[in-house]
Order: structure tokens, then sequence, then C-alpha cells
């Protein structure tokens, strides 16, 4: 029997389903062009591309290599390498068997899972049924196993044509980047990476703001930048440095339990003053909500009430911070605020100090780069 070889991508999505007729188609072209551009780059010649309900397919003859790397692309939900055969229960299943060439071990576990869109003279059972039954013909020594199989065999029938696949790539799902517009994110650390990533996600394209401490801190959030530059299809994001000593220097006169507080809003207020010269309108910042609870949303509501952005704080929502932390290999940074009665004065004390005067300054030496990707 002749090995058969995964000739073609298959990239689902789902939420782009959500929208209306005219969004999704232009979302739909975003997402290919996105998933095309991110396999050039690699080196990977997509070829001739068409799409089916919720499925886009990319002819692509290395595609057990390049499915990985299609499925680093936000708003894919999975992509397969996969082959595409007549849709009749025979060449479904005797394809089924060359596929599996080289992939089945003495008493392995495994499961047929079946899908159909459009009428068939079978229903998802018999397909399944059917392709079961000829693989334990095939390899006596298999065992079936619905619940925790070693192997799944997928089978997508859709019209004339059935679509089979062994490995799925799961994707971040959300949007396609840039598909919301831009914003403007302070990259300061891992928390604001795993801010930035998730607001990527839901389709934004960041533009990084850097706050340059000293060089050792500079290199290390460089490589951040560099993490998250690897999720966009060009491989590459814009970004300002910005080293803020006249505004350091008159932090040095706040009382020690704002000075942290102040340090944050002065980063915020850059941001602000950057989006509004590049016409951005939101800012992404890597706030928790959760460090220093009462001292946090005393400087939400400081910067709410001084900012013209929209300000973003996507850490908040607690159940998806912890797989932005996993997707980049970082750790969640714990430190507190210090909780001060001061708080509520963030705004009276920043003007006091006439930090941004000192920022203004700092402002004219903001050098403009492209950080290219770098790998988690």
């Amino acid at each position: 029997m002749t090995s058969l070889k995964p000739n073609l991508l298959l990239v689902a999505y789902s939420e782009l389903a959500l929208k209306s007729p005219a969004v999704r188609r232009r979302l739909e072209m975003l997402l290919a062009s996105q998933v095309r551009r991110k396999l050039e780059r690699a080196g990977f010649k997509a070829g001739r591309g068409w799409k089916e309900g919720g499925r886009i397919f990319l002819t692509q003859d290395e595609a057990e290599l390049s499915a990985p790397i299609a499925a680093r692309v936000f708003g894919v939900e999975y992509v397969a390498p996969a082959v595409r055969v007549e849709a009749s229960l025979e060449a479904m299943a005797s394809k089924v068997q060359s596929l599996l060439e080289g992939r089945v071990e003495e008493g392995m576990r495994f499961a047929v899972r079946a899908r159909r869109i459009g009428f068939h003279p079978y229903t998802s059972r018999d397909v399944e049924a059917e392709i079961g039954r000829r693989l334990l013909q095939a390899y006596p020594n298999l065992k079936v196993d619905l619940e925790n199989p070693q192997l799944t065999i997928h089978v997508e029938v859709r019209g004339g044509n059935a679509y089979l696949y062994l490995d799925v790539f799961r994707g971040p799902g959300g949007l396609p980047l840039g598909s919301q517009g831009r914003a403007l994110a302070i990259l300061d650390g891992a928390n604001a990476a795993a801010a930035c990533w998730l607001a990527m996600r839901r389709g934004l394209h960041p533009i990084l703001l850097i706050p340059s401490e000293n060089q050792e801190k500079l290199r290390d959030t460089l490589k951040l930048a560099g993490r998250l530059a690897s999720w966009t299809p060009q491989g590459s994001l814009k970004t300002y440095i910005l080293t803020l000593s006249r505004t350091r220097g008159r932090l040095e006169e706040a009382s020690p339990e704002l000075r942290d507080l102040l340090y944050e809003m002065v980063k915020a207020h850059a941001g602000g003053s950057l989006a509004e010269r590049l016409r951005v309108k939101a800012l992404i910042l890597g706030l928790n909500l959760k460090r220093g609870l009462e001292a946090e949303l005393a400087l939400l509501k400081a910067l709410k009430g001084s900012l013209r952005q929209l300000v973003l704080t996507p850490l908040a929502a607690l159940t998806e911070a912890a797989e932005a932390f996993k997707v980049l290999n970082l750790r969640e940074e714990l430190e507190a605020f210090p909780s001060s009665p001061k708080a509520s004065r963030l705004s009276e004390v920043f003007e006091s100090l006439k930090l941004w005067e000192a920022l203004m300054e700092d402002l004219k030496g903001l050098r403009e780069i492209r950080v290219e990707a770098e790998e988690a």
C-alpha cells in the first residue's frame, strides 16, 4: 500500500462567523492573506486557496511542516495537514489506510471522528463505523477507544469532497491582527507583554512604547517585543524607545509610597502623548487589578480622567491571562503596589512635581526602531 502524504492545509476559524456577511468576507480575506504571509516568511509557498464555510484551504506540498506555522496566526482556531478525497465511503476508508502508513503501533487505541456538511446517502456514524471496521481488518491489534484515543482520524465531508487528517495544531482563535485597528502598548515587563498579546488576539495591532530604565532592562524588554513580533504575519513591530531620565529625577522628590504609582502614570502619559501624535485611540496597559487593587484602581481613575485614549487592561480578564503567559513562556509579575491614603491624590501630586513638563523634555529624545521576531 502506498503511503498518502497530506498535501493541503485545513485552516479552521469560528469567531468570524458571528459577524455580518460583509464583515465576515472582509475578515476571511484578511485572515487568508495573513496565513499566506506567515507561511511565506517561514519559507513555505502557499499554493491555490479556496474557502468552504468556516474553513480556508491552501494547497501545500509541505503541509505537515507548515501547519504549526500557520497555526500561529490570530483568528485561527486550528490547522490540520489534510488530504482531499472523493466523498464516498469506499474512497474515504481506503485513503485513511494509506494515510496511516507508518503511524500505527502495536495495540494503539484509536477513534474516528466524522462530520458532514450537505446531503449524503450515509450518516456521520456510518462514516465512523465503516472506517473503523476497515482499520480493524487491516490492523487487528488496534483497539477502539472513544474516550482517550492515542490516534484520532478526523473526517470532514463537504459536498462531494471529504478531507482526512490526523494531526491538529491549535491556534490562538480571536480575530485577525489589525482588524480592529491599532493601539499603543506600554511594554515594560512580562505583565505588559501578556496584556499586549491578549489585545492582539482581539484584533488590535500594537505599536510598542518601551520606557528605557537601563541597558540591561532594555535588552530584556526588546526580547519581549521580539516574542510579540513573532505573532505578526510580517514578523516585526514598530517600536519606540523612551529614556525617562528627567522624569525619573523628578520622581525622586515624591514620597516613596507614591513613587511607583507616579512612574506608572508617567509611562501611561508618555503613551498617551505618542498615541495622540500617531492618531491611535487606545492604550494597552499591563495592570492586572490584583497586585494592589486599591492603588491600581486609583491609578486607573487618575488616567481615565486625564488621558484622551481608551485605556485597556486585558489582564483584568483573569480567565484568559494564564494562557497569554504560557504562550509567551513568561511568569506573571506579582509585586504589589503599596497602599497609600494619598493614592487618590495622584493627579494632584503629578502636577505639583511638574512631571508633565519633565516628560515633555524626555519625549524629545524618543527613538523609533523596528523589532524583528524572536521565538519564545
